[in-house]
């Protein structure tokens, strides 16, 4: 059940989506496969998930028995063997400490401790314990690794500190089945076959004893001691309080559960059965099952291990007559997929605030999603263009940089490919920019975007020595769209150092190029305002789809007088006089610039309809950086760059005085030029720049001197 909630923010008069998404009660998690680890041998044991870093046992066709030290650097993915040990041990059980530095193995006549230096690929052994022959053994460790406990077939349980030295013992006259330490080692639960429950402190101390009328299977302990989880023979499993009452939470399965381990919030416990994974959250069974391959058969789990933030487990899985391997699954809990709805939504909005240019509301959506759910490439991409499109470049300097960390190996698209160059490209990176746009490339050799930036860059490493290619239109990712002209170097000469436009309506936008001739019904007022000759740049403003297209070239000055006869017209008509026209031709394939009226009317112009002449503009001709911030959205002009105030501190970047500071005294927009004086002087002397030879202050800089 989705509910949709609408609400006016009247500080800004806007009207804002805020997506809330309820479930029903019985909401369930979802589970899905990762991947394979293949280890090509016997699994026999794992320990559970410290940090980025496990441990496991396995046993080859030869009877012989191997450690496995396994690291990650992103999990739960790009897991790799650091260290293979072969041992001529029979192992049974492996623990590791939750900081990776010391490794505990039982086997069916030693207890040893290790510890793992992965750096020379080596096993060193602390310390080894032999055990009485014929005896069979379980043991258990803190999470600080600081002991272990080492209960007996013969009703003994010893524990050992890490040293190797006995720190004490106790005898139950019952077979000890399970042993349990908590997370910092202060209490440890002693189950056994009779169905006693004893718990001690870390220092031997009785403190609770409960007699159960089935033999315990399983022990765990959640994080702060506040529950803990007894799975008994005939498949019955309970949550406790710490008091050892009446349970909390009973499930009942087919067969015993061979482990259960807490996650780290203590809210999440993962139940290992013979052929099932059992998720219980806040007390609620929220999946049971085991996802398989494609056209795989029946499989028996031989252990799990939870990750500290319940995102995925790995499972050892035995596969029939192949070999064993660790399945990885990720989880998502119903909280989780709740807020993962959520962010969802807020992203949804944010990409429509894009679309109509808000970019500070879309922003701030954005941001949002992220805190409701993890950061990610896409998230990261966007803030970075909301900021870049707010011309707060340092701002977004800092999320493309982000971007540029997220590691995207376990699924490669093509969309994360380009966002990741076009974020390089934005950070002037064209060495990462061509490698990732060579990726996408590989990925869709027929996509047209990936060549035509792969052939971008190559202009812009070759400093303008090859040719560069034509603005295309935007592209898109995930409804976010980016202007690709935008990344054309500034040294892309200005051809164009004038450009006019001629209004008409969609059923005249078609005649203009086939007929290559720009016309109007004019009046002597406004006759003069056409002051353009060959050479300038033409555009068409469609009245009805309010975009603007091009480019045209014009071939003629403009010309008043009577129409030729073949053309015709639904504005002019058959007008004979005060028609004026202006042969042009087009540039290259036409672009349509959509949202035209709101670039006309930043720049003061107007867009007017008359009831004899139609659509029409007062002053259709724009010059110096009107042209440019016109042109720019056709990539034939460089962005934009404002131009300082009087009395602003500024850098020149030119070769005489480049990385000194000046200020500036007076400007000449029509020449280009600054006038800047150079600051820290004994006498002042005028200096003539180009506007491109001087670069504005970062933002927490001063900006005017006294």
């Amino acid at each position: 059940m989705i509910i949709e909630l609408y609400a006016i923010n009247t500080s800004k008069s806007m009207l804002f989506l805020l997506k809330m998404t309820c479930f029903e009660p019985d909401l369930k998690g979802e589970v899905t496969y990762l991947k394979d680890f293949e280890i090509g041998k016997s699994i026999i044991g794992i320990s559970a998930i410290s940090g980025n870093a496990m441990a496991l046992i396995a046993r080859d066709r030869a009877n012989t028995d191997y450690i496995y030290f396994l690291e990650c650097q992103t999990p739960p993915h790009d897991w790799y063997v650091s260290i293979s040990w072969k041992t001529d041990e029979k192992l049974l059980s492996v623990h590791l400490s939750d900081d990776g530095l010391l490794l505990y193995t039982l086997s069916e006549s030693r207890l040893s401790s290790y510890v793992p230096d992965p750096f020379d690929g080596i096993l060193q052994r602390r310390w080894t314990i032999d055990l009485a022959h014929g005896e069979k053994h379980c043991t258990a460790i803190p999470n600080t690794g600081a002991m272990i406990a080492l209960g007996s077939s013969n009703g003994t349980v010893t524990v050992y500190l890490s040293g190797g030295t006995r720190a004490w013992s106790t005898d139950l006259s019952s077979i000890i089945t399970a042993l349990a330490f908590s997370n910092s080692g202060d209490l440890l639960a002693v189950g056994c076959s009779t169905g006693d429950l004893h718990i001690y402190t870390g220092h031997g101390d009785p403190v609770l004893t409960r007699k159960f009328d089935k033999s315990i299977y399983s022990l765990a302990f959640s994080p702060g001691c506040t529950n803990i989880v007894v799975g008994f023979e005939d498949g019955t499993t309970q949550i406790f309080g710490s008091d050892l009452g009446a349970p909390l939470k009973t499930s009942t399965f087919v067969c015993p559960a061979r482990h259960v381990s807490f996650s780290r919030s203590g809210e999440t416990i993962l139940i290992c059965l013979d052929r099932k994974l059992v998720l219980i959250d806040h007390c609620n069974v929220v999946w049971a099952g085991l996802p398989t391959r494609d056209r795989e058969s029946a499989l028996t789990l031989l252990g799990a291990a939870l990750s500290a933030d319940s995102s995925y487990c790995i499972a050892t899985i035995k596969r029939g007559n192949t070999a064993d391997c660790l399945r990885f699954y990720s989880i998502k809990l119903p909280q989780m997929l709740i807020r993962e709805a959520e962010a969802e939504a807020c992203i949804k909005e944010g990409t429509t605030l894009f679309q109509r240019k808000k970019y500070v509301e879309a922003f701030d959506c954005f941001v949002r999603a992220e805190k409701l759910s993890e950061p990610s490439l896409f998230t990261a991409f966007c803030k970075g263009e909301s900021l870049f499109h707010l011309d707060e470049l340092k701002r977004a300097n800092e999320f493309y940089r982000e971007c540029l960390g997220f590691n995207n190996t376990n699924a490669r698209s093509i969309d994360a490919c380009i966002m990741r160059g076009i974020t390089a490209l934005r950070l002037n990176n064209e060495d990462l920019a061509y490698a990732a746009f060579s990726d996408a490339e590989r990925l869709s050799p027929n996509d047209s975007t990936a060549r035509y930036l792969l052939t971008l860059v190559q202009y812009r490493k070759s400093k303008g020595e090859m040719s560069c290619p034509a603005p295309i239109d935007d592209y898109s990712v995930d409804g976010i769209p980016v202007n690709l002209a935008s990344f054309i170097p500034s040294v892309v000469p200005n051809k164009y150092k004038k450009c006019f436009i001629m209004p008409c309506y969609s059923d005249e936008a078609g005649e203009i190029p086939e007929k290559k001739m720009f016309t109007t019904q004019v009046s002597k007022s406004i006759d003069t305002g056409y002051n353009v000759g060959k050479g300038d740049a033409g555009l068409i403003y469609n009245v009805d789809s309010d975009s603007l297209v091009g480019v045209f070239e014009a071939h003629s000055f403009p010309r008043i007088g009577p129409l030729m006869p073949s053309f015709t017209s639904a504005r002019v008509g058959k007008s004979r006089k005060n028609v004026l026209s202006i042969a042009v031709v087009p540039v290259g394939s036409l672009q349509s610039i959509p949202n035209a009226r709101s670039i006309i009317t930043s720049l003061g112009r107007e867009v007017l309809v008359s009831r004899t002449s139609g659509a029409f503009m007062a002053k259709p001709v724009f010059e110096g950086e009107d042209a440019a911030h016109i042109l720019y959205h056709f990539g034939l002009a460089p962005k934009p760059v404002p131009y300082p105030q009087v009395g602003t501190i500024v850098k020149i970047t030119g070769e005489s005085f480049k990385g000194a500071e000046a200020i500036v005294t007076s400007i000449d927009r029509e020449r280009g030029k600054i006038t800047v004086e150079l600051c820290d002087v004994v006498v002042a002397v005028p200096i003539e720049l180009d506007r491109d030879m001087v670069e504005l202050p970062d933002a927490d800089e001063p900006t005017h001197r006294s």
